[in-house]
């Protein structure tokens, strides 16, 4: 409290921020915002207002993963009313990315960006937070406009991207990843199994992914009977992670998959998704 109130504040805020990105990639995007409130209260209270920024910035992807859509979604405008010129643009990547993802997941994709418009963004300022996720984005959002082929090129500039970094900048996105390659088509399963056995898992939300990807594969494969646990075990380790979106992927998986020796667990796992998207503001299929 005390270097709180006489420190450097940026540092401060600064050190709120690579706390909270760990934390939040091993323990759960929950505990990430807290320090993200932390930190931005702070920057409110000392009038540091660059770091202000990146606290929003930074914390509208955890903000998304626990299913605060709406305080992402008015975080994301508070940093979009910022004259370009005082915004990192970065930042702005990160308001556009979520902003339309959540658009789009609510089935307002009209207030979306151009799938193009997003990652030519995030490809000028080379740096994969941005890139990342601008791209994961555009793919779903390629998918939705029917264009498979421009989601096919997102994927594959996923691929080159993601390969030989860090495992987190591709892995944190692979379950996603995976679902636009089951709706794009065959050819790009097999890019989905190449990243899958190149998968490292060193932190929780990356071993969450993997996961998740593990049952889309048996899916995909046609071993129902092994596809519905995998995605049993998904559902449950992404509930105790706090990411309601994934869990309920995971659920719409296992009801998919159960067999009719099991349509009683599949009936609760539907309805379980369909409770979880409905709080999101998602028609459930």
């Amino acid at each position: 409290l005390v270097l709180e109130a006489v420190g450097e504040a940026g540092d401060i805020v600064t050190s709120h921020n690579y706390l909270a990105e760990w934390i939040g990639a091993t323990q759960g995007p929950a505990q990430a915002v807290v320090l993200y409130e932390a930190g931005l209260a702070l920057a409110e209270r000392r009038g540091v207002v660059s770091q202000g920024h990146w606290t929003k910035g930074s914390a509208v992807g955890p903000l998304f993963e626990m299913g605060d859509w709406d305080r992402a979604v008015a975080w994301c405008d508070d940093l979009l009313a910022v004259d370009e010129e005082w915004l990192d643009g970065s930042l702005l990547s990160f308001a556009r990315t979520t902003r339309s993802r959540i658009s789009l997941l609510r089935g307002r994709r009209a207030e979306s960006h151009d799938p193009a418009a997003l990652v030519e963004l995030a490809r000028k300022l080379e740096e994969l937070p941005a890139l990342a996720p601008a791209l994961v984005v555009a793919a779903e959002l390629a998918v939705a406009d029917g264009s498979m082929a421009g989601a096919a090129g997102y994927l594959l500039e996923f691929e080159e991207a993601t390969a030989d970094v860090a495992a987190q900048y591709r892995e944190a996105h692979l379950a996603a990843v995976a679902r636009v390659a089951v709706a794009v088509g065959e050819a790009e399963m097999a890019r989905i199994e190449r990243m899958l056995a190149a998968s490292q898992g060193l932190v929780l939300r990356d071993r969450l992914n993997v996961a998740s990807v593990r049952a889309i594969v048996a899916e995909h494969r046609g071993d129902l009977a092994a596809a519905a646990e995998l995605y049993r075990a998904a559902a449950e380790g992404w509930r105790s992670f706090g990411n309601p979106l994934e869990e309920a992927e995971a659920l719409l998986g296992l009801a998919r998959c159960a067999g009719d020796d099991s349509a009683a667990d599949a009936k609760l796992a539907r309805e379980r998704a369909a409770k979880i998207m409905s709080g999101l503001g998602i028609n459930a299929p």
